[in-house]
């Protein structure tokens, strides 16, 4: 059953606050996802190092996701989700500026690992804030805000499609891209100081007084001044609840443990070679058709957010369509080794963007809900820091593979890594009736 905070932000609905906070996750996603896809440009500006050096750029943004991921799921756990996302937003628009002015590879290292330091602040709060602030009957939304990776993905290839094609101006194509965000990222700054904390995190550790007080505040911004809540009742059982890491590992949450840490790892250890390099997977010398077909797979992989959505609430559940939406990644991969021309990686790109876009979307709407609220940030947190140890790794192998075994070798290993995340998430617990229940 669901507790008083849900039943009252059920009984506030989905307003104004609602997609207020809904938008500044996905700014926050898109900006994170974003800012590391500008790697896959700034390795084309060092043409004499090896793809195995290239990708020491996408470790060092891992690494300080990691640190940053670490830190950060522990301490929302304990003082909060709110204070942490609006110190996240200031660190990532330092990183941004130095991006931004960056002119030597020392310094695009010391400003990549700064956009890890505030990427992994927003990515390992954003899902449980957002989770505790909806209506339980809007948990589609978790699924929705994937569809914000894409946006910011997009948002860097369709930059460096517009300078390539009209050159419009003489600056380079990742530079734009991140003057780009850097704008759009002051502008959230200022959106972000309208959010309150989670009324769900509060419940929890029994800060029932500050739970009404947000309440109240959430239905006013939604255009409801009549809305109150009796506390006396709940004053007295002072429902305080602590996380801890050992509990993470410990029945009932041992075995979701063990198997989501498998799948980030796995995941991640796949996915993020291949998304950085795709630049070298597509083989064409004319640039421009290149960005087009990058730009087109990150669009058309949407369908794949949408109907990941929609897939969850089904009779599939969660966890069939994860598990089922790995394998298709899996199968998709090979056709960029069939492909030889415009057209069959325009067929690849769409199947292989879809696919991937299904299956994270999937594993971000299925994470935070296997937890309980005095554990969901922690444990978000700590497999955001699993899945970058895995993008640390994959960023090096990858090039490496490419370098030494070529296309065809490292696609196949990539392809054999998804199947065995696949068969990881058949050890996760369905989520999906528990929504159900908690929302009536």
């Amino acid at each position: 059953m669901a507790n008083v905070a849900e039943t009252c932000l059920e009984r506030i609905g989905w307003g104004r606050y609602q997609k207020l906070i809904f938008l500044c996750s996905c700014e926050a996603v898109a900006t994170g996802i974003g800012s590391s896809m500008l790697i896959s440009l700034i390795i084309t500006q060092f043409p004499d190092l090896t793809n195995a050096n290239k990708g020491v750029l996408g470790s060092i943004l891992n690494l300080g996701l990691l640190l940053a991921a670490g830190y950060s799921g522990r301490k929302a756990d304990k003082s909060g989700r709110i204070v942490l996302f609006k110190k996240g937003c200031y660190i990532m628009m330092l990183g941004l500026i130095a991006l931004t002015l960056s002119h030597t590879f020392l310094s695009l290292l010391l400003s990549l690992f700064i956009i890890g330091l505030g990427c992994g602040l927003d990515m390992s709060i954003t899902n449980s804030l957002l989770m505790e602030s909806i209506p339980n009957s809007s948990r589609k939304y978790l699924a929705l805000l994937s569809v914000s990776m894409n946006v910011g993905a997009t948002f860097v290839y369709a930059c460096a499609l517009t300078i390539e094609y009209f050159k419009v101006i003489t600056i380079t194509d990742w530079r734009a891209a991140a003057i780009g965000f850097t704008i759009l990222h002051g502008i959230f700054i200022y959106l972000r100081s309208f959010l309150e904390e989670g009324p769900v995190f509060l419940y929890d550790k029994g800060k029932i007084e500050e739970m009404k007080e947000v309440l109240i505040k959430i239905a006013k911004f939604n255009g409801n001044d009549s809305f109150d809540i009796d506390i006396k009742d709940l004053m007295e059982k002072n429902n305080t609840k602590k996380g801890s890491f050992g509990e993470l590992f410990k029945a009932p949450l041992s075995t979701v443990t063990f198997s989501l840490t498998t799948i980030f790892f796995l995941t991640f250890l796949s996915l993020q070679g291949i998304i950085m390099f795709m630049p070298k997977i597509i083989v064409t010398e004319n640039k421009l058709e290149k960005y087009v077909l990058l730009s087109f797979q990150q669009v058309c992989g949407l369908p794949g957010k949408f109907l990941g959505a929609k897939l969850i609430d089904t009779s599939l559940g969660r966890k069939l369509t994860t598990v089922l939406s790995f394998f298709l990644v899996a199968v998709t991969l090979f056709g960029f080794s069939l492909a030889s021309g415009f057209t069959e990686y325009i067929i690849a790109s769409f199947a292989f963007g879809n696919a991937v876009n299904l299956s994270v979307s999937c594993l971000y709407a299925i994470t935070p809900e296997s937890y309980p609220p005095s554990n969901r940030s922690l444990a978000f947190g700590f497999m955001m820091g699993i899945s970058r140890i895995g993008a640390m790794i994959s960023s090096m192998t990858t090039g490496k593979m490419l370098d030494k075994h070529g296309i065809s070798a490292t696609l196949s290993y990539s392809a054999f890594i998804f199947v065995l995340a696949g068969s990881a998430s058949l050890k996760l617990k369905e989520t999906r009736d528990d929504v159900k229940l908690k929302s009536k």
